[in-house]
């Protein structure tokens, strides 16, 4: 439920206003993402697109940055969803650009606890990464990875 509450916080509010070309609102933007992270000890960047059917499961330490995901994820703690070389804030980016380091993440997902997922990369729907992995490369749909880095495991039946 609380992962509900601050999706729609980030959604409604800060995003808005850390978008916001307005002079003071991108500020206000900023303190109110960095208030979120110090109550729900979870940061979602305001350039993430995270549906509501996504379940955090423990809800801690979960990193989210501009991501793309799909519907009905699962989520476990200490999870970093993010871009794998460091932002050069002498050159900023457009949205798009920003936007086009981070990972796509399916839908049906489930994402283990301690695990990075980093780079343009794409975890295909209905597959699984182990606690644990670090993700660098494409992850095919319906298959189950794990590792450092991660590698298939096997693949997943479809049901008929």
């Amino acid at each position: 439920m609380l992962e509900k509450i601050h999706l729609f916080l980030t959604k409604a509010v800060v995003r808005p206003l850390y978008l916001s070309k307005i002079p003071g609102f991108h500020f206000i933007g900023k303190v109110l993402r960095e208030f979120f992270l110090f109550v729900f000890k979870c940061d979602i960047s305001p350039y993430a697109e995270v549906p509501y059917s996504t379940k955090m499961a423990h809800y801690t330490g979960i990193i989210i940055g501009a991501c793309k995901m799909g519907e009905n994820c699962i989520i476990r703690p200490n999870v970093v969803i993010g871009r794998k070389d460091v932002e050069d804030y002498a050159h900023p980016e457009t949205v798009e650009e920003k936007t086009s380091q981070f990972p796509v993440i399916g839908s049906n997902v489930i994402i283990g606890a301690n695990v990075c997922i980093l780079g343009p990369i794409k975890i295909g729907s209905n597959s699984i990464i182990g606690a644990g992995s670090v993700v660098l490369k494409d992850v095919e749909p319906h298959s189950i990875y794990a590792g450092v880095p991660a590698k298939k495991i096997k693949d997943i039946q479809q049901k008929e």
